[in-house]
């Protein structure tokens, strides 16, 4: 009936060995098949408003699902940092160096302006 995607289940996982607050109780969506079907079996008995609450109400525990698995995600980023302070700060593999001050970083953006806009 709940649910999560496997890479917010890995989340939870970790947090929970790393016994952070925010994983207990386990956060997890109600399913939308549920939620079609909540909805249409209610609408005769409440007039048709089901129809409009019950995916409003599954809206707003996505919303709140997904806040709690932010900041579950923060939390385990701050616990790897505190894990490992002596990463490298520099620029990670395969990024290009950041040109030094008074170059033009995008080189290929002066050729575009010469050929496509117009000066004034």
């Amino acid at each position: 009936m709940r649910f999560l995607p496997p890479d917010e289940q890995e989340i939870v996982s970790r947090a929970r060995i790393l016994g952070l607050d925010g994983a207990i109780p386990s956060p997890s969506y109600l399913s939308p098949q549920w939620c079609t079907a909540l909805s249409l079996w209610l609408a005769v008995p409440t007039l048709g408003y089901s129809l409009i609450f019950v995916p409003l109400l599954w809206v707003i525990q996505h919303d709140r699902t997904a806040t709690k698995l932010t900041r579950l995600r923060l939390e385990l980023e701050e616990v790897s940092e505190r894990e490992n302070p002596c990463q490298e700060s520099g620029p990670a593999a395969g990024e290009p160096p950041i040109p030094p001050s008074g170059t033009d970083p995008f080189p290929a953006m002066e050729a575009h302006r010469k050929r496509f806009c117009r000066s004034s």
